[in-house]
């Protein structure tokens, strides 16, 4: 009987430290979770604010803020000086700062023909120069969707800027079909 007793009160003893686990466990996955937001935060914040001071440079403050709301991020400073254009965005709890500067000839690799073809939307100007930069590469436009906000590039060009796309707020969605069409992502679109 003094057995049945002893093993009881281990057994008892257990429920304790496994709920004391549990609880400790759990509030180790909700820290993990909180460093993964706040890095895609940072990175997604970092994504806005280039695209935006590239929107900035190229066609001023409101075309920067459009651009970084696509990016589901918040401008919340502006300042342009001459060619120089800087942005802060906010995104979740995440800030970035990032300048940019209007260049001559080609824009930031794309060909300063494309970029001033008035039908470009100023999201889609800031994309394609964001896209230049990351390829470090020159490249024309084939076709300009009506709405400014879709291109078609060379087949020589698309699958290079399918790995910088999403960096650059570029989405290809019917990679399948049209490889060749790019559209600025909107937020959800699962681009930056």
């Amino acid at each position: 009987m003094s057995y049945r007793r002893c093993a009881r009160g281990e057994r008892g003893s257990v429920f304790p430290l496994m709920a004391l686990a549990i609880v400790v466990l759990g509030a180790a996955v909700l820290a993990v979770g909180r460093l993964g937001v706040a890095a895609t935060d940072r990175a997604g914040a970092r994504t806005a604010a280039d695209a935006a001071a590239l929107a900035g440079a190229a066609a001023g403050e409101d075309p920067a803020g459009e651009l970084a709301a696509a990016n589901g991020a918040e401008m919340t400073s502006f300042e342009a000086e001459g060619t120089d254009a800087r942005v802060e965005v906010e995104l979740g709890t995440a800030r970035a700062v990032a300048r940019a500067r209007r260049s001559h000839g080609a824009i930031d690799g794309v060909d300063r023909g494309a970029l001033d073809d008035e039908r470009l939307a100023p999201a889609m100007r800031a994309a394609l120069g964001r896209a230049g930069q990351l390829l470090r590469h020159e490249f024309a436009l084939t076709h300009v969707h009506p709405s400014g906000l879709a291109v078609e590039v060379p087949a020589a060009v698309a699958d290079r800027l399918a790995g910088v796309a999403p960096s650059a707020g570029l989405c290809r969605p019917d990679p399948d079909a049209r490889p060749t069409r790019f559209e600025v992502c909107q937020a959800g679109d699962g681009g930056p």
